[in-house]
């Protein structure tokens, strides 16, 4: 029964996202985001403390955003476009959990699952981005742009939890999406789609192996191919080429260079190359020290790893197309 009510619920997600997304009234937009609200607070509770907090967070920060977006779509009839604008995008970025407004995030996925965080850093964000777009700002874009850029990767550095890790990665990467989202909607998708892959594939082998900190990753002991894929996955999500992970941002660099932000690509490049450093952490942590035969490591079982590793021989994949390009 408590399946068939979360299988019910997420499919309620799914629509309500689709509905938002499909509907030309920002009130029928309002609405569906609170369906969407409404739907994955359910699916995220649980009889746990730090679930508990979590969800109350996400609860109190959505319905204030909520409100924000309602009073800027009844300043519509009042002649106070400039800012009615500017309260609607920041209620969307505020939902968005983008920079400077990402700190309610970091604490929420504390109590998050795995299974809920993918969730979370996946089909969440497709509704605020998509209504970015229906009442663009160009000034106020770039100036989230690089917030998200700054903001994900230097405060990234200094982690040491897996989740939050990867929490930072999001938001750089949500620089890269904004940008991209601006320049061409089409590759947005495509973007969105190999960041959504490679993000599910890390977080389903941190799920198996049951990591939370990077000292854990210490003390588990995976075979060679498996962990070759765990790898090629960490280094594809943060942009190391030639991997998968970093066409979308060749072609996002190409598409800025073409219409001349030069010093937004530059500053972007820097910083993402940030983000690959913590992502090297983990690289040496889990590749290097284990190389050695230390008796008290715990070995793991991971026959139920083959589809996994299917799925990473997709990354594979760009090291042909890479070279093509």
């Amino acid at each position: 029964m408590m399946n068939l009510t979360k299988l019910i619920f997420f499919l309620m997600l799914m629509f309500s996202t689709l509905f938002s997304i499909s509907t030309n009234s920002w009130i029928n937009c309002w609405m569906g985001m609170e369906l969407n609200l409404f739907s994955f607070i359910t699916l995220i509770f649980n009889q746990n403390l730090f679930n508990l907090e979590s969800t109350i967070k996400y609860f109190i920060i959505q319905a204030i955003t909520s409100m924000f977006m309602l009073v800027s779509i009844m300043l519509y009839t009042q002649n106070m476009f400039e800012f009615n604008l500017m309260l609607l995008n920041l209620s969307l970025f505020m939902k968005l959990n983008s920079s400077p407004f990402h700190y309610w995030g970091v604490n929420l996925i504390q109590g998050l699952t795995w299974q809920n965080l993918t969730i979370f850093l996946t089909w969440q964000k497709i509704i605020p981005l998509i209504l970015i777009f229906y009442n663009f700002n160009m000034m106020m874009m770039i100036i989230f742009i690089i917030m998200n850029s700054l903001f994900g990767s230097i405060e990234g550095l200094n982690q040491t939890n897996l989740k939050k890790i990867i929490l930072f990665s999001s938001i750089n990467h949500m620089s890269w999406m904004l940008m991209i989202f601006f320049l061409n909607e089409n590759l947005w998708l495509g973007y969105f789609m190999i960041y959504s892959m490679i993000l599910m594939i890390i977080i389903i082998y941190n799920y198996m192996l049951n990591n939370i900190k990077i000292t854990q990753l210490y003390s588990i002991k995976m075979n060679t191919l498996n962990n070759f894929f765990m790898m090629m996955n960490l280094l594809s999500l943060g942009g190391l080429p030639p991997f998968l992970g970093f066409i979308p941002k060749w072609i996002t660099i190409n598409l800025m260079v073409m219409n001349n932000f030069y010093f937004l690509s530059f500053m972007m490049v820097m910083c993402s190359l940030l983000t690959l450093f913590f992502y090297l952490r983990l690289f040496y942590s889990s590749t290097f020290l284990l190389s050695f035969k230390i008796k008290w490591i715990m070995t793991m079982n991971l026959k139920n790893f083959f589809i996994l590793n299917t799925l990473s021989f997709i990354s594979m994949t760009s090291l042909i197309l890479s070279c093509m390009l």
